[in-house]
């Protein structure tokens, strides 16, 4: 496994985009900046416009990876046409607006529910978000408890055994079944048409994108970080701003 490198050794040199390449993106913190909840951020219009016309140029080799769980986009991109891959690549929908999902033992987490329900109780700002598959735990209005946060997440994990693991992220750490992370996703896309043939772009800003940015390496593709920090990502860029004026340049 590649050792993460440090922002200074990231290449600066990131090559204009093509119409010809598949694109790969991450959503918050990288289509649109993270808010203090989970509801409380939307893609802005002029962004969708981006990712619309792009999606509309490549013949539909545009797809949204993310953790968040698919039934979030009713309001965070309205009509969103594109496919989209869900909790870390547990959800899935197709080209064709078919959905389905890779695992479906919703059930076998009820211990670490209770464990997590119990133990947010009576502490006001730590947020507990169930998608289904997975259950993440927002401390982002209580940085103080952070680590009370991934002590809890562990005992959590501990109740459900090894089938699920523990997946850091920005101010969230999240229960998550063991089987799937996002590099398997990026693969899974690529199998697929409209994507296959193409080269893959995958852009993210997170911890969880880094199995994501690997795959994508291992194909010769093109992996951006948004923002600092160590990564696996060959190329940076500094925010959402600077990622949305790249895509409109593609040709």
């Amino acid at each position: 496994m590649t050792v993460p490198r440090d922002d200074s050794a990231v290449d600066s040199d990131l090559p204009r985009p093509k119409l010809a390449w598949a694109f790969l993106l991450d959503v918050d913190g990288t289509l649109v900046d993270i808010g203090p909840t989970p509801r409380g951020v939307q893609v802005p219009s002029s962004s969708r416009a981006v990712i619309d016309a792009l999606f509309a140029a490549t013949g539909g080799a545009v797809a949204l990876v993310t953790g968040r769980a698919l039934s979030d986009f009713y309001y965070l991109y309205p009509r969103c046409k594109i496919p989209l891959s869900g909790q870390h690549g547990v959800e899935w929908r197709n080209v064709d607006g078919l959905g389905k999902e890779v695992c479906a033992r919703i059930e076998r987490l009820d211990p670490a529910r209770e464990v997590l329900t119990m133990g947010v109780s009576g502490r006001p700002g730590l947020l507990l978000e169930d998608k289904g598959f997975t259950i993440a735990l927002h401390y982002r209005l209580v940085p103080g408890l952070s680590a009370f946060s991934h002590r809890l997440m562990r005992s959590a994990q501990k109740a459900v055994g090894e089938e699920f693991v523990v997946q850091r992220g920005k101010s969230v750490i999240e229960l998550k079944p063991a089987a799937v992370n996002k590099g398997q996703a990026v693969l899974r896309l690529m199998s697929l048409t409209p994507f296959s043939g193409r080269r893959p772009v995958f852009v993210g800003d997170d911890v969880t994108d880094e199995d994501a940015f690997c795959a994508v390496n291992q194909l010769g593709g093109v992996s951006i970080k948004i923002g600092r920090g160590r990564t696996r990502a060959r190329w940076r860029l500094h925010n959402t701003s600077e990622l949305l004026r790249w895509l409109t340049t593609a040709e």
